[in-house]
């Protein structure tokens, strides 16, 4: 029985050491969504590789919502100009939805820098960018606020939702991460403290047992 147990240990330790040699999935473009104060506020920050997808449509969008069909446009307009054109690339994948509710357009928008959209379509599976964009240029700080809103008005399910596109083995490579509500602690931490804890007591056991002793 006590060898047993330290196999467990040394198999939970070998767990720990690939959880540490894994290295972490890529989200070159997050959009964090998060309810603030009396409103919801979703803001979109990093960069997009256009490499892998394909140029379909140019249009103009502002911020919008709509849960039950996966799509989510934070835009730094408030109303549709003809400053606020954007284009949609096909070739991503992910979830075709984030919740049940139905279309809801944003009260205003902001950005730190000059006007920016960014957004998902994932029923469609398009991704949308500012009409324009260079490829790799940074779209941070691009916002969309929803007055007097909150999670359960808008029918967004909080959690975390990703989309992707390229192959994992060229640069091409990238991906949309939809974080809805507070970002949760990572479960691979703790169980790696778990396996890091286990393995040092099943080594400690080692060094103990005497050679002789019987199993």
């Amino acid at each position: 029985m006590k060898n047993e147990k330290v196999m467990i240990l040394v198999w939970l330790g070998i767990l720990a050491l690939g959880l540490i040699a894994s290295p972490p999935a890529r989200a070159s473009y997050v959009i964090t969504m998060q309810e603030v104060g009396n409103d919801v506020v979703a803001t979109g920050n990093g960069s997009i590789d256009l490499d892998a997808l394909t140029a379909l449509i140019g249009v103009g969008d502002t911020g919008y919502v709509e849960a039950n069909a996966g799509i989510l446009i934070v835009s730094s307009a408030a109303a549709p100009a003809a400053g606020n054109a954007d284009t949609y690339y096909s070739g991503i994948s992910g979830p075709a939805n984030f919740g049940t509710g139905s279309a809801s357009s944003a009260s205003t928008g902001t950005t730190t820098g000059s006007y920016g959209v960014v957004g998902v379509e994932g029923i469609f599976d398009y991704l949308i960018v500012p009409d324009g964009y260079t490829s790799g240029a940074p779209l941070d700080g691009i916002a969309s606020t929803w007055d007097n809103a909150t999670f359960a008005s808008l029918g967004v399910t909080p959690g975390t939702y990703m989309w992707t596109w390229g192959t994992s083995a060229d640069s091409d490579a990238d991906s949309l991460t939809l974080q809805i509500g507070p970002i949760p602690e990572p479960a691979s931490l703790a169980l790696l403290a778990t396996a890091l804890a286990g393995f040092g007591v099943g080594s400690r056991y080692m060094k103990r047992r005497p050679s002789n002793m019987r199993a």
